[in-house]
């Protein structure tokens, strides 16, 4: 029995979110198989690789995530010796992650293989840059009502 002024799961904009980190988790792990990277290290490699040097605690608020599970991961990136902890000169108590040289080669090979991977979607790159701008709008207006922002009323739902 439907419920009235319900919406059907598959047209819930929460449901499809819910379902898109599993999609692109399945995805980057094909895409990444045999090469001992996951979409979790490819997205620290990312981060670096764009800031150069950055703390744990900027990293995490950065990607989104807790230090404390950001840290065992970066940990094992710096053992493996694609990630390195270096102590901030300015304030020896500040630990800066840094990408190696070994880590730059990651993540150029990654980036290709992500390009070359994506490419193949069959998907318009205009379409794919509306989508993540329009992702990246819903995030942040979902971002301001968490915080307090303008939630509008109790939908019920997550729409």
């Amino acid at each position: 029995m439907r419920m009235e002024n319900s919406f059907a799961l598959d047209d819930m904009a929460c449901f499809q979110a819910y379902r898109l980190p599993h999609a692109f988790g399945r995805y980057y792990q094909v895409v990444f198989a045999g090469t001992g990277l996951t979409y979790a290290k490819y997205v620290v490699l990312k981060a670096l690789g764009e800031h150069g040097g950055m703390s744990l605690s900027d990293l995490s608020a950065r990607l989104g995530v807790e230090p404390n599970t950001l840290s065992p991961l970066v940990k094992k990136m710096a053992t493996y010796g694609t990630v390195e902890r270096l102590r901030d000169p300015g304030d020896e108590r500040r630990i800066v992650l840094r990408l190696t040289p070994r880590g730059v080669t990651a993540l150029q090979e990654a980036d290709a293989l992500v390009a070359r991977s994506f490419g193949s979607l069959d998907l318009a790159e205009d379409d794919v840059a509306e989508t993540i701008r329009r992702m990246s709008g819903l995030r942040s207006a979902l971002d301001r009502a968490a915080d307090g922002g303008e939630a509008k009323g109790d939908q019920g739902d997550c729409l």
